[in-house]
């Protein structure tokens, strides 16, 4: 949701608790690898088929283009498969069985960024998410 939204819903509603549906988490992840792979475009050629490849998820039928340029991201260290790798993690914690098990898999997946990154990101640190 847009921070400006945010802070409508705050003003009118100050009580209120924010709940966000999965849909739009996976499309926030789903836009911040677009992000990434135009800003690698800028500084680098990246695999033809590599837009629509990152924009699907894992499980999708990715044609043979988009396999290959999978393929070559992942070989050459691209920061487009990087963050790629991280919205496929995600997709992997609403899979969970229970909530215990989804706890689990969150926690496993912020370590997992920190892990992959360096840092976990401010939005999640806003989201309630230990540092």
């Amino acid at each position: 949701m847009s921070p400006l939204f945010l802070a409508g819903l705050k003003e009118e509603f100050p009580g209120a608790e924010t709940t966000v549906d999965w849909f739009h988490v996976v499309q926030l992840f789903t836009n911040a690898v677009d992000t990434v792979r135009r800003n690698e475009t800028k500084k680098r050629k990246l695999p033809k088929g590599t837009r629509w490849a990152v924009l699907k998820n894992a499980e999708s039928s990715l044609t043979a283009e988009q396999v290959k340029a999978l393929e070559e991201l992942n070989r050459t260290g691209a920061f487009t498969c990087t963050a790629w790798k991280v919205k496929e993690k995600l997709r992997w914690v609403i899979k969970a069985a229970s909530l215990r098990s989804a706890k689990w898999r969150l926690t496993h997946f912020i370590r997992h960024i920190y892990d992959t990154v360096g840092y976990v990101p401010a939005a999640l640190h806003a989201a309630g998410m230990p540092r």
